[in-house]
């Protein structure tokens, strides 16, 4: 083997050693190998009230953006809001720079959404960062915060998922670019037990509370170059949105 093609080999071997290093580092061999961490799913099942949906749709709507990334959006309206008619059908994130990056069908269509999919599974998606197919949810979806959305809430949103008209839209599955797709398989961490009510005892208190899982710091906190919150700066803004 002539002397260039040598060095070109030992230079390649040694840059994929410094990635799987790096990667290793930042995921972990049992992600790495095994995949993300995920807990059993249970047998829950949650009882539609009235109560709940309109709690539901609030939280879907209005303050954790569920339908805001899960539908398409109307772009010649102010503010490019979901389309009502195609709420919770799910995108691909094509307009906003990430072909490879789809927001599932979350409509309880039974063959491309979530019609088929037992209450504990979308819940532990919400909160857990694992798909219903078993793989972690790219957390551009901040579920590290909806860790804390407690238990009523995650069951009323459910029960507002449920209500949607089921929209038959097949779509691809997310195709994160390398290493991003090993990265993530590390972030996803199962919840613990019950999620009990918060304490909004005060205005303060109940402000950090929607603040924390409305995810206002996902977007207004620097991450690092391993994606990474910066929480010395947190809420400090500086994170570019090409």
């Amino acid at each position: 083997m002539k002397l260039w093609k040598k060095i070109a080999l030992s230079v390649l071997v040694l840059l994929l050693l410094v990635i799987a290093v790096g990667i290793q580092a930042v995921v972990g061999w049992r992600a790495l190998v095994l995949g993300p961490k995920a807990r059993p799913l249970t047998a829950l099942r949650i009882e539609a009230t009235p109560e709940r949906l309109e709690r539901g749709r609030y939280l879907a709507e209005a303050r954790h953006g569920c339908v805001f990334c899960h539908s398409e959006r109307d772009w010649k309206a102010p503010g490019a809001p979901p389309r009502q008619d195609r709420l919770g059908a799910g995108v691909v994130w094509e307009a906003e720079g990430m072909p490879w990056l789809t927001a599932p069908n979350i409509t309880p269509d039974p063959e491309t959404g979530i019609g088929r999919a037992s209450d504990d599974a979308i819940v532990r998606a919400i909160r857990e960062g694992i798909g219903l197919d078993g793989r972690a949810i790219f957390a551009l979806m901040p579920y590290e915060d909806f860790r804390r959305i407690p238990d009523e809430d995650a069951a009323s949103i459910v029960v507002y998922l449920r209500s949607l008209k089921p929209i038959k839209n097949a779509l691809p599955k997310s195709r994160l670019p390398f290493p991003l797709g090993l990265i993530m398989r590390g972030v996803p961490q199962p919840v613990d037990g019950p999620v009990p009510a918060p304490d909004l005892s005060t205005p303060e208190k109940r402000g950090e509370y929607v603040l924390r899982t409305s995810a206002c710091h996902h977007c207004h906190t620097p991450m690092d170059d391993r994606g990474q919150f910066k929480m010395a700066l947190d809420m400090a803004g500086g994170n570019p949105f090409p």
